[in-house]
């Protein structure tokens, strides 16, 4: 029976057919005979299936095409597509550093008990601009890893310089219910229940645009703090790690607050602000957004 690779890393691509050939060429370029590469195609109304086909006629990758699902979907799909020990997610718009298996593979090597392996990245704006993020990591217990990653924002995980072990997903999927963020809750699943190391080298590069879902109002009131109970499953994340939900409740208000006040949606806007401030009433001292929050009366 063959070995399986040491790693999986999944493009999941949704019309982004001139800028996957950039993800895919990433990657084969990376050293080394263990790892596969396997791209799924959600659905692409683009000509995505004649790139991907073109270019796998000189390399040696796999492709799954699939009909319109959704970014959790397509991840999962790639999940039980794979067969690899660890896990890398890269988005079709973005590219693996030079080197990044290595430096996963030294890593793996010398902490064999870590689950998740969370490296930096470098992010290219439209302008040209390139910002560096290393991750940094002072503190050791679960409960204080994931209150870096989602209270605090010390810990910065993306999908690209993220590896995360097959058994994370024994027992949790990516939701599919949810049509963005749906990383997040993984992300914190992983890192309080498994251990974590911190890579300090840039693994990948994020190419940042205006178009995001992350910034779509109707689907941000779509998903609003069903997304904060999906993080903080009791039945996923640990008693002790449950006393971070209001503060987090509060700041997901916050976000979805600031989100409506720059579409000009006021009244929607002080709905989700009033809502952080009922769930974390220390929140009211962030002056920036009270300052908003006053603003949305003196705009409208």
């Amino acid at each position: 029976m063959a070995q399986p690779p040491l790693f999986s890393i999944v493009i999941p691509t949704y019309n982004y057919a001139t800028e996957v050939p950039r993800a895919i060429r990433s990657v084969l370029k990376q050293s080394g005979n263990d790892w596969e590469l396997i791209v799924v195609n959600d659905g692409s109304t683009d000509n995505t299936i004649d790139v991907l086909e073109e270019l796998k006629k000189n390399s040696s990758f796999r492709i799954f095409n699939q009909k319109n699902s959704g970014p959790a979907a397509t991840r999962n799909k790639g999940i039980s597509l794979s067969s690899g020990q660890y896990l890398i997610f890269l988005d079709a718009d973005d590219e693996m550093s030079e080197n990044a298996l290595q430096h996963f593979r030294e890593n793996i090597c010398s902490q064999p008990d870590v689950g998740v392996f969370i490296g930096g990245h470098d992010s290219i704006y439209p302008s040209g601009k390139v910002k560096k993020h290393l991750p940094k990591l002072k503190v050791s217990t679960n409960t204080d890893i994931l209150k870096a990653y989602l209270i605090d924002k010390s810990l910065a995980i993306s999908n690209g310089p993220t590896a995360m072990r097959r058994d994370i997903f024994s027992n949790y999927a990516y939701p599919e219910r949810l049509r963005c963020t749906e990383d997040i809750p993984v992300f914190a699943y992983a890192i309080s229940n498994f251990k974590t190391a911190i890579i300090s080298k840039s693994l990948a590069r994020i190419h940042k645009h205006d178009d995001s879902l992350r910034h779509n109002t109707e689907l941000a009131q779509e998903i609003g703090l069903s997304l904060v109970d999906e993080i903080f499953s009791k039945d996923r994340i640990p008693k002790e790690c449950q006393k971070l939900k209001s503060e987090y409740s509060s700041l997901r208000s916050l976000s979805l607050f600031r989100t409506f006040f720059l579409a000009e949606d006021y009244n929607n806007a002080r709905i989700h602000y009033k809502n952080a401030i009922k769930a974390f009433p220390a929140s009211l001292f962030k002056l920036s957004y009270l300052r908003k929050y006053l603003k949305t009366y003196i705009k409208q």
